[in-house]
């Protein structure tokens, strides 16, 4: 039976960035990370807006770790060759009442130390910034981005393996039952099943963090819920040319008795700069499978003339559906060793900003509550 000093469950952004930073202090081919897909980026890594993040809208554990992976990541991708935009975003008002909101958030934006936040009151500069938006004024972030994120995957992929990681993908994990001395694990890639043995876990398996908790320990209460994002496209020229990410006001709702905090439907330039990616728009999934898109184009249109008046309801097309794991008892990340077995880290919630955040994920990790201490 093989053995190995670190199992690493998932193989995202945030699984792929762990491995990497603990290759880089430990004996490497120790190190194994484990993705049930046959394919990198099939659940949240590859299925977002593709923006990075600068903060704006953050607290907590999500805060540190966004404004640390922010630097980080703009770092890693001019290192690595990955696409990476870096026209910042603006956040609209309409009028005088919306305004107020901005005010808040610029408040908060420089109470929390998020760098590159500047207040534009002046409609002619927003349109000088971008022709085609209306806005009665509007914060501008320096530091938002929009990254090619099947890119950085390859990227990240291919500098773990480099390494020394080995990287198991189209591998499942069927089981995994705690030892005095670490772990059983069982696998089931493609019709054959056999078991390794680790001495700690660190469990970022996403959508699937929560049952893989309560397996390692029957006692964890985690409770995910997925929340689906939906997205619309439109080609990205002409009258409907933008440059950077265009954001509305933030707003909440309530559904099954939780706060869900939605950064509204706002366009994206893909990084191709071709087509313009609008949404999500949020909605609690059916399942952690519940990829169907369900909502009209009539929405998408409705949430987004306001602000982007040339759009037209023939110039949309559907485009992909995302889920995002969201822990329903906080809005922060949750990272912390098991209960049971400290040799074991989960991370549970880790959304939106998780891409951002992936490489200071993996820092903290190894910092903070490393598995191998």
């Amino acid at each position: 039976m093989e053995e190995f000093l670190l199992t690493i469950v998932g193989g995202g952004a945030v699984g792929l960035a762990t491995a990497r930073e603990f290759s880089r202090h430990i004996s490497p081919e120790k190190i194994l990370v484990l993705e049930r897909h046959s394919h990198l980026g099939q659940e949240q890594s590859g299925r977002s807006s593709e923006v990075v993040h600068s903060g704006l809208y953050d607290e907590g554990l999500k805060l540190k770790l966004c404004l640390r992976g922010n630097s980080l990541l703009r770092s890693f991708c001019h290192d690595y060759q990955v696409p990476l935009e870096t026209e910042g975003k603006i956040v609209v008002a309409k009028d005088k009442e919306e305004d107020k909101i901005l005010e808040q958030l610029l408040h908060k934006a420089t109470q929390n130390g998020v760098p590159e936040i500047i207040k534009i009151n002046d409609t002619k500069r927003i349109k000088e910034l971008e022709p085609n938006v209306n806005a009665y004024s509007a914060l501008f972030s320096g530091t938002t981005g929009v990254i090619d994120s099947m890119a950085y995957l390859q990227a990240l992929l291919q500098q773990t393996e480099k390494n020394g990681v080995y990287v198991l993908l189209g591998t499942n994990v069927t089981d995994i039952k705690p030892k005095q001395d670490g772990f059983t694990i069982s696998l089931q890639q493609r019709n054959e099943t056999y078991n390794i043995q680790t001495k700690a876990v660190i469990n970022a398996a996403g959508l699937s963090a929560e049952e893989l908790a309560r397996n390692i320990n029957p006692n964890n209460l985690f409770e995910t819920v997925p929340v689906k994002g939906l997205y619309a496209v439109a080609k990205n020229k002409d009258n409907l040319q933008i440059k950077r990410s265009i954001y509305p006001l933030p707003w909440s709702f309530e559904q099954e008795g939780r706060t869900f905090y939605d950064l509204g439907v706002h366009l994206t330039p893909t990084i191709a700069g071709n087509e313009i990616r609008i949404g999500p728009v949020i909605k609690v999934a059916a399942s952690k499978k519940d990829y169907q898109h369900d909502v009209s184009l009539d929405f998408f249109y409705e949430r987004i003339v306001g602000y982007f008046p040339n759009i037209r309801r023939e110039d949309l097309r559907e485009g992909h559906v995302g889920i995002l794991a969201e822990e329903r008892n906080t809005h922060d990340f949750i990272i912390e060793p098991d209960k049971n077995f400290n040799n074991c880290i989960h991370l549970v919630g880790i959304e939106s900003p998780g891409l951002t955040s992936s490489l200071a994920i993996g820092e903290y990790i190894w910092k903070n509550c490393n598995p191998l201490i």
